[in-house]
């Protein structure tokens, strides 16, 4: 795991090569949208594994509605047996 001593380090060390305040703060700015991009990936991901999943579950109650229908349906031709 990376402590934040070290991130801390690291951001200081990328910081101290630039020479003035505008090559810093397109710094920061690229930095910052890196970490959004990653952060919105990461949150793509999840929200397919939930559609995956969502997915799978709606294919399974789509075939217990299929096999409840055609229990329905014998249990209404052997009705109509009983009745005969």
């Amino acid at each position: 795991m990376i402590s934040d001593k070290s991130v801390n380090r690291a951001l200081i060390e990328d910081l101290a090569k630039f020479s003035d305040t505008q090559d810093v703060i397109e710094f920061l700015f690229g930095t910052a949208e890196g970490l959004v991009a990653d952060e919105r990936y990461a949150e793509a991901d999840t929200l397919r594994e939930a559609i995956d999943s969502l997915s799978a579950m709606y294919t399974t109650l789509t075939d217990f509605a299929g096999e409840i229908a055609r229990l329905n349906f014998q249990v209404e031709r052997l009705k109509d047996r009983v009745g005969e």
